[in-house]
């Protein structure tokens, strides 16, 4: 990827010498090219050893330059040599891969400006065994060249390293078997090509040229600031291994060599480096159209890292207790693995205060990269097998934050939403309904969770923008558990606003069984059990009470479906206990629904048939006092009372009856189950199954919590499972009939049912 306008800033804002060499190498995907040749065709990558053959036979002796004079003299130089005119060069990204490639070659060799520099194709080398070029220096063959860019396309072969002197001291660059390797060098530097001992050396030679600076270029460091954070603004984003670009970043976070307190991140009181760097920043920001607040960071970095030699040799004198925790310091960082910026405190003279705002790694600007600067913590974490030899280090950095001017309200309600629901409604106070419907777009866009203390604003915002699909975009993020009694009389008004129809829709979206999974079902069921009857009330009390009918009824709907859920559960102790913890939020429900509501609850929820029976008991004994006593829960006293009566009235299990109620789920083995199970003079059963066979019968066993013990006999072929039915189906009938009887007699004396 090319150079961002964030690095270029970054490497303008700091008066350090770059660090340079007169050579720089990095890797490319062979992927990126496409290369053909005339005469030969399509050149495959890697490169195969016929057609590299094919192009050694296609190729001309190369020369090379001596003074003025051009020469061949294959003591010197002997490989291979095919002009530019029979090469073409293609695929998808190859042109804006090269130009990345030769800005960030540019960037390691010093180059003030490598974003100057092209690449002009030179020629193709093919240098078969025994092949070399002594030690030279390559003639500049245009006025506006600056070095050799060396491309070695991948290929099987041993030998032709690339050796170039740089600073007197030999870098070796080697080819690889399935990569590009790009090697770029001043003219002026010396080197060779070592000769090739087995397989061919195949490379593509390119000018780089520096082109003029153009005359519109910006002049002095406030005019080049300015000039990349408008680039930084306008240019989309490309991230590794992704083909479709982003859009351009919002903000941009500078980072600053020092941690401040709040009260000391003023500009008047920055330190060394850092009041230049700012002050120099907000000319340019103000120059590009931007504001800028100052902010306060939190960074996190895993870096891989090894013992450093020093501890190495502390190890081997003193021996390394594995129990002893390391020293992150005494650890060597090689490689940053993963990271996190937050901003988490700014200045901004209209929303100043904490705030929580992740960056993405193009949003900050470091002209000094954290890693040279002390953590103020850090930890290391050893080798664990398929993770680990790791440090962690935190640090806390002040930040000059960017960003255009016409995204202030944006950025500033992404930091702060409830300071953006201030200003929108302000602006409907000021009758500007425009300016805050245009803001409130903004605003929904900018948060992923509201909070319970944002319902009443929104619910205000919601009136106010007098805009039914927005008002509907301003509310469907929250969830009905988010809703109080102190929300309804808001609420009955914005519903009386907008079409029947919105309301149905928003409740639909309030109440979707997936939106509340974050919390799982107890969050729903507590607020039905500690929210929902003052709730009710108050729409009563608000003249919206057809809209507490309707939560009453949606609520009602999703507690019958949880209870269909529960039911189908085969292990009758885990059915008992799932349908009865719902029976409070019933009780809830049946206390405070209307007539024909409560009545259509009672109905669904006697619909569950005798399974439903602890259900039904949980919500009798949940009722809230005297006053749950309505007419649905009468209802479903009498029910209960009538279904516990017909369970008694079935004869007891006679002693020789062993049959167990069990459905096969389908599948022969399940059906053999079944039988078994089902059979009254059937106890035991010696079952030769395969171990996978066996794992479902156990798994079928175990779910349904079936009276019978099944252990696997360890010998033949296939092993025998044995099932045999225990004493615990007669014993668990029998609680059951005594709880069934002690049910009844309580539900006939509290409902004065005969």
């Amino acid at each position: 990827m090319a150079i961002a306008a964030r690095e270029h800033l970054a490497r303008l804002l700091t008066d350090a010498p770059v660090a340079t060499s007169q050579s720089a190498s990095m890797r490319l995907s062979a992927d990126v090219l496409e290369v053909h040749v005339d005469g030969v065709g399509a050149v495959p990558l890697p490169v195969l050893s016929s057609v590299a053959k094919k192009l050694a036979a296609s190729a001309s002796p190369a020369h090379f330059g001596q003074g003025e004079d051009t020469v061949l003299d294959t003591g010197v130089r002997d490989t291979g040599e095919i002009s530019p005119d029979r090469v073409r060069l293609s695929g998808a990204t190859w042109e804006p891969s090269l130009r990345d490639a030769v800005e960030r070659l540019g960037l390691q060799l010093g180059v003030d400006d490598p974003r100057r520099l092209r690449a002009e194709l030179h020629s193709l080398l093919v240098y078969g065994k025994g092949q070399f070029f002594a030690t030279h220096q390559d003639s500049e063959k245009h006025d506006d060249m600056v070095a050799t860019l060396v491309v070695m396309l991948p290929s099987h072969h041993t030998g032709g390293e690339l050796v170039v002197l740089d600073g007197g001291a030999p870098q070796v660059y080697s080819g690889s078997a399935s990569e590009l390797v790009l090697v770029a060098f001043y003219t002026d530097c010396r080197h060779e090509v070592l000769p090739v001992r087995r397989g061919h050396r195949v490379t593509l030679t390119f000018n780089i040229l520096l082109d003029p600076e153009p005359e519109s270029a910006p002049s002095g460091p406030t005019a080049q600031a300015a000039a990349l954070i408008t680039e930084h603004f306008s240019t989309p984003v490309r991230r590794a291994y992704r083909t479709k670009d982003h859009p351009p970043p919002n903000r941009l976070a500078v980072l600053l060599d020092h941690e401040y307190s709040q009260r000391a991140l003023t500009a008047n009181r920055l330190k060394g480096e850092d009041a230049r760097r700012v002050a120099l920043l907000r000319a340019a920001a103000e120059a590009a159209g931007c504001e800028s607040v100052l902010a306060q960071t939190e960074i996190q970095e895993t870096w891989d890292a090894v013992p450093s030699e020093a501890t190495y040799r502390s190890w081997d004198y003193w021996g390394h207790d594995e129990d002893e925790e390391d020293d992150p310091e005494d650890m060597e960082l090689s490689g940053l693995i993963d990271g996190s910026t937050v901003l988490t405190w700014w200045t901004d003279r209209e929303s100043a205060g904490a705030i929580n705002v992740g960056l993405d790694d193009e949003e900050v600007c470091a002209a000094t990269p954290s890693i040279h600067l002390t953590p103020y913590a850090s930890e290391y974490e050893g080798y664990m097998g398929n993770y680990g030899n790791t440090v962690d280090r935190w640090y806390r950095r002040a930040a000059l934050v960017l960003w255009p001017k016409d995204l202030g309200f944006a950025m500033r309600a992404e930091a702060s939403p409830e300071w953006g629901m201030r200003r929108v409604l302000g602006a409907l106070a000021d009758g500007a309904v425009e300016q805050a419907r245009s803001e409130t777009a903004d605003l929904i866009t900018r948060w992923s969770a509201p909070e319970r203390s944002r319902l009443e604003p929104a619910l205000q915002i919601a009136l106010g923008v007098d805009d039914g699909p927005l008002a509907a975009r301003v509310l469907a993020p929250f969830t009905i558990e988010m809703l109080t009694a102190d929300h309804a009389r808001a609420l009955t008004a914005v519903v009386r606003h907008y079409p029947a129809t919105w309301w149905t829709d928003l409740l639909t979206q309030w109440t979707h069984s997936r939106r509340y999974a974050v919390g799982g079902d107890t969050s729903r069921r507590a607020w039905i059990e500690t929210e929902f009857a003052p709730v009710h009330g108050a729409f009563t009390a608000a003249d919206g009470a057809d809209i507490g009918a309707d939560i009453a009824d949606r609520m009602g709907r999703w507690l019958v479906e949880e209870a269909r859920g529960a039911v189908q559960v085969r292990n009758p102790t885990h059915r008992s206990k799932g349908l009865t913890s719902l029976g409070p939020s019933l009780a809830v429900l049946l206390s405070v629904a209307d007539g024909e509501r409560g009545a259509e609850i009672a109905e669904a929820a006697t619909g569950l048939g005798e399974l439903g029976i602890p259900l039904l008991l949980a919500a009798l004994r949940a009722r809230p006092g005297a006053k749950g006593r309505t007419a649905a829960i009468d209802t479903v006293a009498r029910w209960v009372h009538g279904q516990l009566q017909a369970v008694l009235a079935r004869p007891p299990r006679s002693a020789d009856d062993w049959s167990i109620a069990w459905t096969s789920p389908g599948g022969a083995d399940e059906d053999r189950l079944a039988e078994f199970l089902n059979a009254a003079d059937e106890r035991t059963l010696a079952w030769p199954l395969a171990a996978p066979r066996r794992q479902v019968i156990h798994r079928l066993i175990d779910e349904a919590g079936l009276p019978v013990t099944h252990v696997t006999v360890r010998s033949g072929s296939p092993y025998t499972l044995m099932l045999d039915k225990t004493e615990a189906l007669f014993t668990r009938e029998a609680a059951e009939r005594t709880r069934a009887t002690k049910d009844l007699a309580w539900v006939a004396k509290t409902f004065d049912l005969a």
